[in-house]
């Protein structure tokens, strides 16, 4: 008798976790695609053709060039959608390789000093203790 309503008891929660994973399954199927464009929720709707969720992104009408990464988590029905502009690097935008954006000359002794390590003039920098690479701005 026991033995009847254990397994009785066991053969019910099997079916109800049957019953649940298969509605949880339908209700991920069923939901609709959850979309964010630059870490935002979009309110732009998605299209399927053929099975295949389509979404339509939009630029601006400007000059430049524009980069796109999108990911796409089956799990959770969510895309994730980043874009953003290029912005191509220009001369003066980053630090000096040579003093690592200091303006020291890392010739001297100790650095920027306009010394040598035999305490005379720099013959790197003519005893100025700027960078030679960077005239001492720090940028190039």
């Amino acid at each position: 008798m026991r033995r009847t309503i254990i397994l009785f008891l066991v053969l019910a929660l099997l079916a109800a976790t049957l019953v649940a994973s298969g509605l949880a399954t339908a209700w991920a199927k069923s939901s609709p695609l959850k979309i964010f464009i630059n870490e935002k929720p979009s309110t732009v709707k998605a299209t399927e053709v053929d099975g295949v969720p389509y979404v339509p992104v939009y630029f601006p009408a400007e000059k430049g060039t524009y980069e796109i990464k999108v990911s796409f988590d089956k799990t959770t029905n969510t895309m994730r959608i980043e874009k953003k502009k290029d912005v191509p690097v220009l001369r003066g935008d980053h630090n000096c390789e040579r003093c690592s954006g200091s303006g020291k000359c890392q010739s001297c002794y100790p650095v920027g000093s306009g010394k040598s390590i035999q305490d005379e003039s720099c013959s790197v920098c003519n005893g100025t203790g700027s960078c030679g690479m960077c005239n001492g701005s720090g940028k190039y």
